[in-house]
């Protein structure tokens, strides 16, 4: 059982690896999935038991991806030393690095699998990335309201969405934009953050 099951993330890492290389390589409505089992050296029905479609394979290589990245940083708020949202920003800032130098292949997802789901998915790993994200930046509003940055009346969860969703409909609109070419993305993430933070800093107390 162990050997099977063995086998099995083999070959479904072995067909992400060749999808990802012949998308980058050739684009993704050039490349059919014919193609992609005939380089991973399976059939088209096995690619079809690992995979529902090319845009699931997105999907996975997006989590992969964000994967890579590094999860959210542990902020320490209310020492006198580490400033919450500051934090957060540099952390976004290194994100918006990473995506404008694999811009090609970030639009990539972007049209095909989206930031964290693929279409219906609530109960994947896509989905279950996107609930961690999510989470991670709660716990940073968290430590932003227990410094005295954030307003304490705010709901972390409710701030965490806002603030995923303007960063991402951010990353789309530069990926997708042919306009946007003309600024940086980590320029437009921080422009974004400016906004955001203020409606999230608390009144400077006198």
């Amino acid at each position: 059982m162990m050997l099977r099951e063995a086998k099995r993330v083999q070959v479904r890492g072995e067909i992400l690896r060749v999808c990802e290389r012949m998308f980058r390589a050739r684009g993704f409505e050039a490349t059919s999935v014919e193609e992609i089992a005939a380089a991973a050296g399976v059939s088209r029905q096995t690619f079809f038991n690992y995979f529902a479609g090319k845009d699931a394979v997105v999907a996975e290589l997006a989590v992969a991806w964000l994967q890579r990245q590094g999860e959210l940083p542990k902020l320490e708020g209310g020492t006198g030393k580490t400033s919450v949202l500051a934090g957060a920003r540099a952390y976004v800032s290194a994100q918006a690095r990473a995506i404008a130098a694999d811009r090609k292949f970030m639009a990539l997802v972007i049209a095909h699998a989206g930031p964290f789901a693929a279409a219906g998915d609530t109960r994947g790993r896509q989905a279950e990335l996107g609930r961690v994200i999510l989470g991670g930046v709660a716990e940073v509003m968290r430590a932003g309201q227990a410094s005295g940055e954030i307003r304490a009346e705010i709901d972390p969860a409710r701030a965490a969405e806002v603030y995923v969703a303007s960063m991402l409909m951010t990353v789309r609109l530069w990926l997708t934009d042919p306009a946007a070419k003309k600024e940086s993305l980590e320029a437009r993430v921080n422009a974004a953050i400016d906004v955001l933070e203020g409606g999230l800093k608390a009144p400077r107390r006198r």
